[in-house]
This record gives C-alpha cells, sequence and structure tokens, in this order.
C-alpha cells in the first residue's frame, strides 16, 4: 500500500459466494463489522485454504493442497482492495485460469483514511466458482489476475474449498464482510467486532481450525513488519496470537490457519482481529480490514456400549451353551459423576440384546435392572470379558467403563439366576 500504515486484509477462510460471469446484487455481508453470509454454504468435513498477495505482479498464483480421494464441495473466492475516490468500490470482475469471474459486493465501498485531501475507500468481493471446475483433489496452483482497484492498492484473493471425505459432517461456520480496524482511529475504525461460533459441548478435548487470508502489514519487506494480533477465547481463556501476518503470500496478502484446543465442556469460541504491539516495540501497529472468519470443527467419533442380559442357570457367571436369554429388562445409562446422573434408559430385546449409541468419548456406568425373582450372580469371573456377567450383585452396577472415539464396547452383561 503506499500510504503511511499499511492495510492488511483479513480473511479468515471464507466461503464464497458464486457469480461468473454476471453481476449478483445482494445485501452486503457486512461493512464495519462481519456477518452470517448471504449464500448457502456447503457441508463437508474440511476446508482448504490458501491466497496470493496481488499488489506488486499479475497474474499470481494460488496454491491448494487438496487430500486425494475427497469431494469437493464448493470453491469460494475472496478479493478486496481499496482506492482513492469517494464511494470507488473496487473492481468487481477478476480472471480466474484465464476465465472472467464477476463477484458479489459483500462489504463497503466504506471510509477508512484520508490521504493528502483524498479518501480512501475498500471493498471486498466474493464469488462462488465452484462450477469452474479449477480445483481437483492434489496439487493445484490457481492463477489470478485483472484485478485493479485503481490509484492505491489491490490486496489479494484467497481461495477457500470445502471437501468431502465421506466421513460425518463438520461443524463449519463463516461470518464475513469488511471490518476495518487502526489503533489510531477513531471507533468503529479503531476496532473489530469479536466474532463468535457456537457449539455442543463435548467430554473430551477437542480441536478447531480458523483458517484466515489477510492483506499483509508489510509490504513488499520496505517496511519493518508493523504489530498484529488475534486474540482467541474458548472455555473462560483467552489466547493471543501475536505478530502472525507479515506478508507471507506475498505484497499484501497471509494466509493464516489457527489449530484452537477445544476443552471439555466448551460450547463457544470468540475471535478478534487486533490492531495492537504485543510486545512493547514502539513501532506503529498495522491496520487491516478483516473480511471473513471461517470455523471448522470436526465432527466427534460417537461410541457405543453394549450388550446381554441372560439367565444364568448354573449361577457360575459365565454364559454357558443353553442359557437363556432376558428379554424386557430395563437398562440405564449413567454418566461417571458422584453421585451419577442418568444419561438414558432402554429395555433388552426379545433376544435379551441392549445397546446405547451415538456417545460421545468419555466414562460412563450400566445399570441393570434386577428382573423379579432374580438375583444377580458373581461378576467379572474369569477372563474373557465377552461372557461374563458385570453386574454387581448389591446394586446391578456394571463398574465404570471409559470409551474413546469410535468404539463399540459390546461386552457389558448381566446373568441374573432365579432365587
Amino acid at each position: 500500500m503506499r500510504l503511511f500504515h499499511k492495510i492488511v486484509v483479513l480473511t479468515v477462510v471464507a466461503l464464497l459466494v458464486t457469480v461468473v460471469g454476471g453481476t449478483q446484487i445482494v445485501r452486503a455481508d457486512g461493512t464495519e463489522v462481519l456477518g452470517p453470509p448471504s449464500v448457502p454454504i456447503a457441508s463437508g468435513t474440511g476446508v482448504v485454504a490458501g491466497g496470493v498477495g496481488l499488489e506488486s505482479s499479475q497474474p499470481a498464483n494460488i496454491p491448494l493442497n487438496v487430500p486425494p480421494g475427497v469431494t469437493i464441495k464448493q470453491v469460494l473466492l475472496y478479493w478486496s482492495g481499496g482506492g482513492n475516490d469517494s464511494g470507488n468500490s473496487g473492481d468487481d470482475t477478476v480472471t480466474v485460469n484465464g476465465t472472467a469471474v464477476t463477484g458479489t459486493l459483500i462489504g463497503g465501498p466504506t471510509f477508512f483514511f484520508n490521504r493528502s485531501g483524498d479518501r480512501y475507500d475498500f471493498s471486498t468481493y466474493r464469488a462462488d466458482i465452484t462450477n469452474l471446475g479449477v480445483v481437483t483433489p492434489g496439487a493445484n496452483s490457481i492463477a489470478i489476475a485483472g484485478m485493479d482497484f485503481g490509484a492505491d492498492e489491490n490486496n489479494g484473493a484467497g481461495i477457500l474449498v470445502i471437501i468431502d471425505n465421506g466421513s460425518t459432517p463438520a461443524n463449519i461456520q463463516l461470518r464475513d464482510g469488511l471490518d476495518l480496524a487502526f489503533i489510531n482511529f477513531p471507533e468503529p475504525r479503531r476496532s473489530t467486532v469479536a466474532q463468535t461460533f457456537t457449539f455442543d459441548p463435548a467430554p473430551v478435548t477437542r480441536m478447531a481450525t480458523l483458517p484466515m487470508f489477510f492483506g499483509s502489514v508489510q509490504r513488499n519487506g520496505v517496511e519493518v513488519m508493523r504489530p498484529n494480533a488475534i486474540d482467541v477465547t474458548v472455555g473462560g481463556v483467552t489466547t493471543s496470537y501475536s505478530d502472525r501476518l507479515n506478508s507471507h503470500d506475498g505484497a499484501e496478502w497471509d494466509t493464516l490457519i489457527l489449530s484452537i484446543p477445544i476443552p471439555p465442556g466448551a460450547t463457544s469460541l470468540t475471535v478478534q482481529a487486533v490492531s495492537r504491539d504485543d510486545f512493547d516495540t514502539t513501532r506503529l501497529p498495522a491496520s487491516f480490514s478483516w473480511l471473513a472468519s471461517m470455523f471448522i470443527l470436526p465432527a466427534q467419533q460417537v461410541a457405543s456400549l453394549g450388550d446381554y442380559v441372560w439367565e444364568d442357570l448354573n449361577r457360575n457367571g459365565l454364559q454357558d451353551p443353553g442359557e437363556p436369554d432376558i428379554p424386557n429388562v430395563p437398562v440405564t445409562l449413567l454418566d461417571c459423576a458422584t453421585p451419577p446422573n442418568v444419561l438414558d434408559t432402554t429395555t433388552t430385546n426379545g433376544g435379551g440384546f441392549y445397546l446405547f449409541d451415538d456417545l460421545n468419548p468419555g466414562c460412563y456406568e450400566v445399570q441393570f435392572g434386577r428382573p423379579s425373582g432374580f438375583v444377580f450372580t458373581d461378576r467379572n469371573v474369569g477372563l474373557n470379558d465377552t461372557i461374563d456377567s458385570n453386574a454387581d450383585p448389591a446394586t446391578g452396577r456394571s463398574g465404570q467403563v471409559t470409551l474413546v472415539a469410535g468404539e463399540q464396547n459390546l461386552t457389558i452383561d448381566a446373568g441374573p439366576a432365579s432365587g
């Protein structure tokens, strides 16, 4: 950028809306704030992101390494920049591998600063380029050209690819638009609006991903890196990722992907881009535009717990040939709290079997109801867990069982005997 403070374009991996060959007019998804996208976002199991700065030269290539064997669900393109004419909305058309693509204005044009008597406005565009077929599994290099925001800057472009590997879809959320920030400006241009993503809790730690695109705080290595930070709050704890932006994708653009641990019980994550010097370097903090923020939380592999109640005719605590099953026995699933909480209930079917499925990994206990006129026999007899009885003779409880992701434990049985 040609002004004394660099504009960073922050594109936290965002999903792109489609318009190829014709202008699509819809509401801006956010100006001076990010908002839910105005277009449907495909479901999938993951996201691949890449970007390139377009300030220095065009065409420039966006590298994308897509895992083999996946299905491409959606390919979204963002580009952003600023011009020195009041109300200048920049350039709504770029070329992708030589094909003209016209995008939707999703943020701006909005005022950021004045310099030498000129007003500088910034804008963001989004286009869905899925149908172009330019992204395939494997290594891709996507050429972007034809971007012209006028007298000041072409920040860059980024592509996000939603993929599907055939497993359970991930929790994928997006906010986009245009949110400007520089620490020395008055509000609302001083700071961005924090974005919060919500999700269901789980009893184990999970890993979320925050892919982001940025216009850089440093231009072509000419200026010293200008301080910046991304604050992420989850489980009541805020972590600052300081000075991660520095034109890593070429002048005016960075692709930043953060992996964030989600602790047990957490139900939300908040992210905010900040113009701030965390290390007191005395350098002027970065100015930037936040274009989009994406949140990806892979589906947790569920577990299951079962499985059988039979009549222990010889009272030896083991399933022996010829011993009959017992249907309609109540079975209760408990957690491992003190005292335990009831999570689910069922009854054994006509063959004496029961099953609790779609369980999060964690600690559980099974309590068997005692059929009228029966008593529970010895438990945990022998070394073969698949044929012994697990019910405590006094309580009917199995003892605690820890399930890992994807586990199917079908060894929790009970063998009551007629009293």
